[in-house]
């Protein structure tokens, strides 16, 4: 997202209030992150007249961000077009999910399906002692889950004592590699009780993760600090490699995923599903949501922008992207989705959208036929949390260090209080 009073950001292949389509010629070979060449179409091209109708929308934060705070793009964005009078609802599947994967009902489904995938291989193929053991002591992860994410969430804050002590919590591999300091911080001093237990928790999420990553999905992370999902979607130097991940049976975490989505789609019935993309880590969650939106209904349209667009996705080249997202924006988000609402109102051209990526029959198109500016910063308002279950997040303690534990302990009442980045491509 850019700053209205930053200079503007030059535009994949385009002037300003300019608009084009690629053939898709020998797409499929190409990478999904690429350079295109577009060809020109009118500018400013004037709109057509088309029957108006009211449009609901659903706006989504996908998996997996932070777990103490919502990204709060999707509550930005809603407050923009409940200003306007649209009909908006929103929900964060980053929380949700986790919620779902940390529960006893969760944990009992990601452990038959980790059995299964070993009942599957043969025995030259054995789970690493890491994951034998947490699957041996099964039973006392599931009964011991729901109070961990309790505490992280400050709902049961006397159970800090005993999750410091060595003996309630079942420890694995990611306790041993953190040996000691769950007693002291790297500078020897004492951690304070509640910090620890944090710590502890932490530790305990880390280590059913661990399984996870193991024998169902070698890409699952919860937290900032991981990156094993940003890793693989920056070594898809083509397309195949995530359309294959994308088309394979959907595995427990994908079923957990598309039940919560399920949920709010049978509420919102939207027309238009925007999802924020804001990291690597989120595409691969993304697409799946737009695959699933597309099986639930033939009419809803799915549109992704975000910082991920905004700065490594930022040309298309690879029309099959289009298999699973019909728009995808640039750069602030609330001009282009307050066009793409209008638009599928029957009020504005597609010509006439704002910094957004579509395809049309075989060819890609870029259009920013919008003659108008960005939102002011006066307009995007505050974020509106409603329908967000502010008081389920919870806190994460990944390091002793002060300056890496802010972003994860706590929960952020984030406002905007200035508008750019390095890249002068996004507002925080």
């Amino acid at each position: 997202m850019q700053s209205p009073n930053a200079p503007e950001a030059s535009q994949p292949g385009e002037t300003e209030g300019s608009s084009g389509c690629a053939v898709n010629a020998a797409s499929q070979a190409e990478g999904v992150i690429a350079v295109n060449r577009l060809f020109r179409g009118s500018a400013g091209a004037k709109d057509a007249p088309q029957g108006e109708r009211e449009i609901s929308t659903l706006l989504i934060v996908a998996p997996f961000c932070s777990p103490n705070y919502t990204y709060p793009s999707a509550a930005y964005l809603t407050r923009f077009l409940k200003r306007r009078g649209y009909r908006v609802r929103q929900a964060d599947l980053n929380l949700e999910l986790m919620l779902k994967i940390f529960s006893r009902d969760g944990l009992r489904r990601i452990f038959a399906a980790a059995e299964a995938e070993l009942a599957q291989r043969p025995a030259s193929q054995p789970a690493s002692e890491h994951s034998q053991r947490v699957l041996a002591m099964q039973a006392r992860y599931v009964s011991l889950i729901e109070d961990v994410i309790r505490f992280l969430q400050g709902r049961l804050n006397s159970l800090a004592y005993r999750l410091c002590h060595p003996g309630f919590l079942p420890r694995g591999k990611h306790f041993e590699l953190n040996k000691g300091f769950d007693s002291f911080d790297g500078a020897g001093t004492t951690i304070a009780v509640h910090d620890r237990a944090k710590f502890v928790g932490t530790l305990f999420l880390y280590d059913i993760a661990e399984v996870i990553r193991e024998l169902i999905f070698p890409y699952f992370q919860i937290t900032l600090v991981d990156r094993y999902y940003d890793d693989f979607v920056h070594r898809c130097t083509t397309f195949e490699r995530m359309e294959a991940e994308l088309e394979r049976p959907a595995n427990v975490i994908d079923a957990m995923l598309l039940e919560c989505l399920d949920e709010h789609f049978a509420i919102a019935k939207p027309d238009l599903v925007g999802v924020t993309v804001p990291f690597a880590r989120n595409l691969y969650y993304a697409f799946r949501i737009g695959r699933r939106v597309k099986q639930l209904s033939t009419t809803a349209k799915v549109a992704m922008g975000g910082g991920f667009f905004n700065t490594s996705m930022r040309e298309q080249k690879d029309a099959r992207v289009f298999n699973y997202v019909d728009f995808i924006t640039l750069d602030d988000g609330e001009k282009p989705i307050l066009n793409l609402v209008e638009h599928l109102a029957g009020k504005r051209s597609i010509r006439r959208l704002k910094r957004t990526w579509h395809r049309q029959d075989d060819a890609m198109c870029f259009d920013d036929g919008d003659p108008e500016g960005d939102a002011r910063h006066s307009e995007a308002g505050a974020p509106d949390y409603t329908d967000l279950r502010v008081g389920d997040y919870f806190s994460s303690l990944e390091t002793n260090n002060i300056n890496q534990r802010v972003r994860s302990d706590g929960w952020w009442n984030k406002l905007t209080m200035t508008h750019g980045c390095y890249w002068k491509k996004c507002s925080f």
